[in-house]
């Protein structure tokens, strides 16, 4: 049984002012992190990971103090085997977990989570020195973090956390998310959580992503679109690589129905509806008025909805939409076929999919 992206989750009407990235990114020194799909804290029993070492942790007023917590972490692909360190390909997915048995001293208090990342491009051996620029996350936003300078500065610098007001238990485990890093070199990865008298607590030892490749987007073959439709497949594959499933080629079959159907919202003032009679297909489309949307435009709208897709229970954000991505990256789909239409300064497009997505109770990937 199928489930149709737009009846469930709304009318696609994209606006070119108002559209989101798809992922929380930020560009140190040529690097590019992404946040693919955030997951939710999880405060239960400390899930078994391999152990980082003792914490350390540090005042304001009285510098290093002492502290008991003890860190296990791990980053793996999605289905690997957890480690402490991983080498990965540039923006294959990489998922990230921490566990803590939290220093009896610090056990009840409500405390913010925090998340540092330092990366040093290649080439290896790495060291971690001054060539590594480290940058502090939330979920929405990043700041860079000068961990060179006085400790007074840097900590100051973490004024955002990655998640807030969390109790700590004895024991628990964090889920930070899946990441990918699309430039070679090494990634430092901190994780460590701050009570409201300013004491920080982290990782001693960070867990490490080393990442081999250029990190360039492949060249992927189109397919034979139109010239109407230059960068459609690409589009799709971009999102489609982000998570190891195979790209898609352009089928003239698809496109001839996308098309007709296209023509027939023109028809009816490019209301966006979908085909009834559309076969075997499984349908996206897209909505813009007030200028000229490019492929690359109509695929990123689509995929953008990545930040409000839960792939832990393969469900949405409240109230929004994901079911577009979930389409795009469906890993049974084969082919893509589009068509488009204008009415005024409006336009409707439309992409068929073969073989369809988007079952009930599956995931797409």
């Amino acid at each position: 049984m199928m489930k149709d992206s737009c009846d469930l989750f709304l009318q696609n009407r994209v606006f070119k002012s108002v559209r989101q990235t798809s992922c929380l990114t930020k560009k140190v020194a040529g690097f590019l992190l992404c946040l693919i799909s955030s997951l939710p804290l999880v405060a239960t029993a400390a899930e078994t990971l391999p152990e980082l070492s003792e914490a350390k942790a540090i005042s304001v007023t009285t510098g290093f103090v002492s502290n008991a917590t003890q860190f296990s972490g791990s980053v793996s692909s999605p289905g690997g085997i957890p480690a402490t360190a991983l080498v990965a390909s540039a923006s294959q997915p990489v998922e990230v977990k921490v566990s803590m048995s939290i220093d009896s001293a610090d056990v009840g208090k409500t405390v913010d989570i925090l998340f540092v990342v330092g990366t040093e491009p290649s080439p290896a051996p790495y060291s971690g020195n001054e060539d590594t620029r480290y940058t502090a996350f939330t979920t929405t936003a990043f700041t860079s973090v000068d961990l060179y300078a006085a400790p007074q500065i840097w900590m100051a610098q973490l004024s955002e956390p990655y998640i807030q007001d969390v109790v700590l238990a004895n024991q628990f485990s964090l889920k930070l998310g899946q990441w990918s890093f699309d430039t070679e070199g090494m990634n430092y990865l901190f994780v460590g959580y701050r009570s409201d008298d300013g004491m920080i607590v982290y990782t001693a030892k960070p867990l490490m992503v080393e990442i081999t490749g250029t990190g360039e987007t492949p060249t992927t073959p189109t397919g034979n679109e139109p010239a109407e439709f230059a960068g459609m497949v690409a589009a799709h594959n971009v999102w489609r690589q982000k998570v190891s499933v195979p790209d898609l080629t352009w089928s003239d079959e698809a496109a001839k129905v996308a098309q007709g159907w296209a023509d027939s919202l023109k028809e009816q003032g490019c209301d966006m509806k979908h085909n009834p009679n559309r076969g075997p297909y499984g349908e996206n489309i897209y909505w813009s008025s007030g200028f000229t949307p490019t492929s690359k435009d109509v695929v990123d709208a689509w995929g953008n909805e990545i930040s409000d897709y839960n792939y832990a229970t393969n469900s949405c954000a409240s109230g929004k939409m994901c079911g577009h991505y979930t389409q795009v990256v469906w890993r049974d789909t084969q082919q893509v076929g589009c068509g488009k239409a204008s009415c005024g300064n409006q336009q409707i497009w439309v992409c068929n999919y073969s073989p369809p997505g988007n079952y009930i109770g599956e995931k797409p990937y």
